[in-house]
Protein backbone atom coordinates (compact mmCIF):
# COMPACT_ATOMS: atom_id res chain seq x y z
CA UNK A 1 0.00 0.00 0.00
CA UNK A 2 0.99 3.65 -0.35
CA UNK A 3 2.47 5.70 2.46
CA UNK A 4 0.13 8.42 3.62
CA UNK A 5 0.84 11.53 1.63
CA UNK A 6 2.13 14.54 3.48
CA UNK A 7 1.98 18.20 2.56
CA UNK A 8 4.63 19.11 0.02
CA UNK A 9 5.74 15.52 -0.44
CA UNK A 10 5.07 13.28 -3.45
CA UNK A 11 3.60 9.84 -2.75
CA UNK A 12 6.19 7.09 -2.77
CA UNK A 13 6.23 3.32 -2.86
CA UNK A 14 7.41 0.94 -0.24
CA UNK A 15 10.52 -0.99 -1.07
CA UNK A 16 8.43 -4.15 -1.51
CA UNK A 17 6.29 -2.41 -4.14
CA UNK A 18 9.11 -0.96 -6.20
CA UNK A 19 9.28 -2.61 -9.62
CA UNK A 20 5.67 -3.81 -9.39
CA UNK A 21 4.02 -2.65 -12.66
CA UNK A 22 0.57 -2.16 -11.09
CA UNK A 23 1.94 -0.13 -8.18
CA UNK A 24 4.06 1.97 -10.50
CA UNK A 25 1.11 2.62 -12.77
CA UNK A 26 -0.80 4.15 -9.83
CA UNK A 27 1.90 6.78 -9.55
CA UNK A 28 1.90 7.43 -13.29
CA UNK A 29 5.25 5.67 -13.68
CA UNK A 30 5.97 3.25 -16.49
CA UNK A 31 7.19 -0.29 -15.80
CA UNK A 32 10.89 -0.92 -16.26
CA UNK A 33 10.28 -3.22 -19.23
CA UNK A 34 8.41 -0.45 -21.02
CA UNK A 35 10.96 2.18 -20.11
CA UNK A 36 13.70 0.10 -21.63
CA UNK A 37 11.87 0.12 -24.94
CA UNK A 38 11.90 3.89 -25.12
CA UNK A 39 14.87 5.28 -26.98
CA UNK A 40 17.14 7.27 -24.76
CA UNK A 41 18.15 10.75 -25.75
CA UNK A 42 21.81 11.15 -26.67
CA UNK A 43 23.87 13.75 -24.89
CA UNK A 44 23.54 16.17 -27.79
CA UNK A 45 19.77 16.30 -27.28
CA UNK A 46 18.81 14.85 -30.66
CA UNK A 47 16.18 12.15 -30.57
CA UNK A 48 17.30 8.73 -31.79
CA UNK A 49 16.00 7.73 -35.19
CA UNK A 50 15.94 4.25 -36.67
CA UNK A 51 18.20 3.70 -39.72
CA UNK A 52 16.46 4.82 -42.86
CA UNK A 53 16.89 4.80 -46.61
CA UNK A 54 15.65 7.86 -48.50
CA UNK A 55 13.54 8.81 -45.51
CA UNK A 56 11.97 5.37 -45.08
CA UNK A 57 12.55 3.53 -41.80
CA UNK A 58 14.07 0.11 -42.27
CA UNK A 59 13.31 -2.96 -40.21
CA UNK A 60 16.11 -5.19 -38.97
CA UNK A 61 15.33 -7.69 -41.76
CA UNK A 62 15.39 -4.95 -44.40
CA UNK A 63 18.73 -3.68 -43.12
CA UNK A 64 20.11 -7.22 -43.25
CA UNK A 65 18.90 -7.75 -46.83
CA UNK A 66 20.28 -4.36 -47.89
CA UNK A 67 23.64 -5.15 -46.32
CA UNK A 68 23.83 -8.57 -47.96
CA UNK A 69 22.96 -7.09 -51.35
CA UNK A 70 25.69 -4.46 -50.95
CA UNK A 71 28.25 -7.13 -50.16
CA UNK A 72 27.22 -9.14 -53.24
CA UNK A 73 27.55 -6.07 -55.46
CA UNK A 74 31.03 -5.36 -54.12
CA UNK A 75 32.16 -8.97 -54.55
CA UNK A 76 30.80 -9.28 -58.08
CA UNK A 77 32.28 -5.92 -59.04
CA UNK A 78 35.67 -7.00 -57.72
CA UNK A 79 35.53 -10.28 -59.61
CA UNK A 80 34.58 -8.49 -62.82
CA UNK A 81 37.40 -6.01 -62.32
CA UNK A 82 39.96 -8.80 -61.81
CA UNK A 83 38.70 -10.82 -64.77
CA UNK A 84 38.52 -8.00 -67.26
CA UNK A 85 42.19 -8.49 -68.10
CA UNK A 86 44.66 -5.99 -69.55
CA UNK A 87 43.79 -4.12 -72.73
CA UNK A 88 45.92 -3.62 -75.80
CA UNK A 89 48.04 -0.51 -76.30
CA UNK A 90 46.75 1.85 -79.00
CA UNK A 91 49.31 4.55 -79.90
CA UNK A 92 48.14 7.87 -81.30
CA UNK A 93 50.46 7.42 -84.31
CA UNK A 94 50.98 3.69 -84.85
CA UNK A 95 53.02 4.23 -88.01
CA UNK A 96 55.59 6.42 -86.23
CA UNK A 97 55.26 5.00 -82.74
CA UNK A 98 54.40 1.28 -82.80
CA UNK A 99 53.24 -0.43 -79.60
CA UNK A 100 55.42 -2.82 -77.56
CA UNK A 101 55.81 -6.12 -79.41
CA UNK A 102 56.95 -9.69 -78.73
CA UNK A 103 58.01 -12.31 -81.27
CA UNK A 104 57.71 -16.05 -80.74
CA UNK A 105 57.96 -18.77 -83.40
CA UNK A 106 57.51 -16.24 -86.19
CA UNK A 107 54.48 -14.57 -84.61
CA UNK A 108 54.84 -10.89 -83.62
CA UNK A 109 52.15 -9.42 -81.39
CA UNK A 110 51.58 -7.23 -78.37
CA UNK A 111 52.25 -9.17 -75.15
CA UNK A 112 48.57 -9.39 -74.18
CA UNK A 113 47.60 -10.57 -77.68
CA UNK A 114 50.48 -13.05 -77.67
CA UNK A 115 49.20 -14.58 -74.45
CA UNK A 116 45.73 -14.89 -75.95
CA UNK A 117 47.19 -16.54 -79.05
CA UNK A 118 49.09 -19.10 -76.96
CA UNK A 119 45.91 -19.72 -74.97
CA UNK A 120 44.12 -20.55 -78.23
CA UNK A 121 46.90 -22.98 -79.16
CA UNK A 122 46.65 -24.71 -75.78
CA UNK A 123 42.88 -24.97 -76.15
CA UNK A 124 43.19 -26.39 -79.67
CA UNK A 125 46.06 -28.70 -78.59
CA UNK A 126 47.97 -27.79 -81.73
CA UNK A 127 50.12 -25.11 -83.33
CA UNK A 128 48.08 -22.50 -85.17
CA UNK A 129 49.62 -21.63 -88.52
CA UNK A 130 49.33 -18.01 -89.64
CA UNK A 131 50.31 -16.05 -92.72
CA UNK A 132 50.60 -12.62 -91.06
CA UNK A 133 50.68 -10.98 -87.63
CA UNK A 134 52.21 -7.55 -86.99
CA UNK A 135 52.65 -5.43 -90.11
CA UNK A 136 54.22 -2.00 -90.33
CA UNK A 137 52.40 0.71 -92.22
CA UNK A 138 54.71 0.16 -95.22
CA UNK A 139 53.97 -3.56 -95.15
CA UNK A 140 50.26 -2.79 -94.89
CA UNK A 141 50.43 -0.65 -98.03
CA UNK A 142 52.11 -3.51 -99.91
CA UNK A 143 49.48 -5.98 -98.62
CA UNK A 144 46.65 -3.71 -99.78
CA UNK A 145 48.21 -3.34 -103.21
CA UNK A 146 48.42 -7.11 -103.52
CA UNK A 147 44.89 -7.67 -102.19
CA UNK A 148 42.90 -4.99 -103.99
CA UNK A 149 45.35 -3.01 -106.12
CA UNK A 150 45.25 0.10 -103.89
CA UNK A 151 48.06 0.75 -101.38
CA UNK A 152 45.75 3.07 -99.44
CA UNK A 153 43.36 0.23 -98.71
CA UNK A 154 39.98 -1.02 -99.86
CA UNK A 155 36.86 -0.93 -97.65
CA UNK A 156 35.92 -4.39 -96.42
CA UNK A 157 39.04 -6.03 -97.82
CA UNK A 158 42.16 -4.18 -96.65
CA UNK A 159 42.34 -1.43 -94.03
CA UNK A 160 44.13 1.85 -94.68
CA UNK A 161 47.75 1.77 -93.44
CA UNK A 162 47.80 3.01 -89.85
CA UNK A 163 44.22 1.99 -89.14
CA UNK A 164 44.68 -1.77 -89.34
CA UNK A 165 44.83 -3.85 -86.17
CA UNK A 166 47.93 -5.45 -87.73
CA UNK A 167 49.81 -2.19 -87.04
CA UNK A 168 48.86 -2.60 -83.38
CA UNK A 169 50.23 -6.11 -83.19
CA UNK A 170 46.75 -7.32 -82.29
CA UNK A 171 45.72 -9.20 -85.46
CA UNK A 172 46.67 -12.39 -87.25
CA UNK A 173 45.72 -13.94 -90.57
CA UNK A 174 45.25 -17.69 -90.36
CA UNK A 175 46.38 -19.94 -93.16
CA UNK A 176 43.66 -21.73 -95.08
CA UNK A 177 44.59 -24.94 -93.32
CA UNK A 178 44.08 -23.37 -89.88
CA UNK A 179 40.87 -21.71 -91.02
CA UNK A 180 39.47 -25.04 -92.22
CA UNK A 181 40.05 -26.53 -88.76
CA UNK A 182 36.89 -25.90 -86.75
CA UNK A 183 38.70 -26.68 -83.50
CA UNK A 184 41.24 -23.92 -84.16
CA UNK A 185 38.56 -21.37 -85.09
CA UNK A 186 36.60 -22.20 -81.95
CA UNK A 187 39.74 -21.98 -79.80
CA UNK A 188 40.60 -18.56 -81.24
CA UNK A 189 37.15 -17.21 -80.44
CA UNK A 190 37.14 -18.68 -76.94
CA UNK A 191 40.50 -17.00 -76.28
CA UNK A 192 39.07 -13.58 -77.14
CA UNK A 193 39.84 -13.32 -80.85
CA UNK A 194 37.25 -12.02 -83.30
CA UNK A 195 36.79 -12.70 -87.01
CA UNK A 196 35.09 -9.47 -88.11
CA UNK A 197 34.73 -10.11 -91.84
CA UNK A 198 34.49 -13.85 -92.49
CA UNK A 199 32.96 -13.36 -95.96
CA UNK A 200 35.23 -10.64 -97.39
CA UNK A 201 38.38 -11.19 -95.30
CA UNK A 202 38.29 -14.79 -94.07
CA UNK A 203 40.99 -15.85 -91.64
CA UNK A 204 41.60 -12.35 -90.30
CA UNK A 205 41.30 -12.37 -86.50
CA UNK A 206 41.76 -9.39 -84.19
CA UNK A 207 42.20 -9.23 -80.43
CA UNK A 208 40.70 -6.51 -78.24
CA UNK A 209 37.71 -5.93 -80.51
CA UNK A 210 36.38 -6.82 -83.96
CA UNK A 211 38.57 -4.80 -86.34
Amino acid sequence: MFDAPTLGREPTLRDSERGNPRSMAKLGAQPRSVCHRIARLPQDGHRYQAPSLFGMKLSRRSRWILGAASVCVLVLGGVAFLNRGPSIVIPDRPCADPPPLRTHDGVTLQPVAMRAFHKAERTAHTTIAISASFRSCAQQAIACRNICGNPQGCPGRCATPGSSWHQLGAAVDLTQGSLDNATIVSAMKSAGWCEPLPSSDPGHFSYGGCH
